[in-house]
């Protein structure tokens, strides 16, 4: 089912996306979001791009420390995977995108609830943008949609769940509805527009980044 922008910022307004609160200052202060593949890339580490994150994996970059998020959830027998693919091959593809949960004002879709509540004993920082701010703030830059938590698989009634080249698919190629979404990400690196707020949870306060 194609779908506009306009009809998917109707449906979900608002991204969300969770970060290691160390982070936060350089991120504030680039007002960006740099994929893991770039990071990784950027301290010589660009072997790590094709292997499973186990644990925080943290780099240092100049003279600060960014900490990349562990891809535990990430299990090779719960994908059913496209022929063709490996699974390193799809380990390199998540990494070489930005990543946010869609939602509402007030809250994402669950998978994005349950996601801050598996890192919540961490006390990471939840960033929240418009979909339409962040589109027009990243002009040269397509959005990309997911209908599925793309980093944790899960078997659904025996079967595992598909991952290949369509598991992020622009708006004119989507098979599925804007109610159906996910997640949405952003190939390399995204810049974020003025009107990006941050707090400690989802159900705020929230400040201006």
């Amino acid at each position: 089912m194609v779908f506009s922008f306009e009809q998917f910022q109707h449906v979900r307004p608002c991204l969300y996306h969770l970060t290691a609160r160390g982070n936060l200052p350089r991120i504030s202060a680039t007002r960006s979001l740099v994929c893991a593949a770039s990071l990784l890339s950027a301290v010589g580490e660009s072997q790590v791009i094709r292997q499973k994150r186990r644990g925080m994996h943290p780099v240092a970059i100049n003279g600060t420390t960014v900490c990349i998020r562990d891809q535990d959830p990430l299990y090779r027998g719960k994908m059913a995977l496209e022929r063709g693919w490996s699974f390193e091959d799809f380990i390199e593809l998540l990494n070489h995108h930005v990543f946010f949960w869609v939602g509402w004002d007030h809250e994402p879709v669950g998978a994005g609830l349950r996601h801050f509540n598996r890192y919540r004993h961490e006390r990471p920082v939840v960033l929240r943008v418009r979909f339409a701010d962040l589109v027009d703030a990243n002009a040269d830059v397509v959005p990309l949609f997911c209908k599925y938590n793309s980093g944790s698989p899960r078997c659904s009634y025996g079967s595992p769940s598909p991952r290949g080249s369509r598991t992020f698919v622009s708006a004119q190629d989507a098979l599925f509805s804007p109610s159906k979404v996910v997640e949405v990400v952003f190939p390399g690196s995204v810049t974020l527009p003025d009107g990006t707020e941050q707090a400690d949870g989802y159900g705020g306060p929230w400040q201006p980044l």
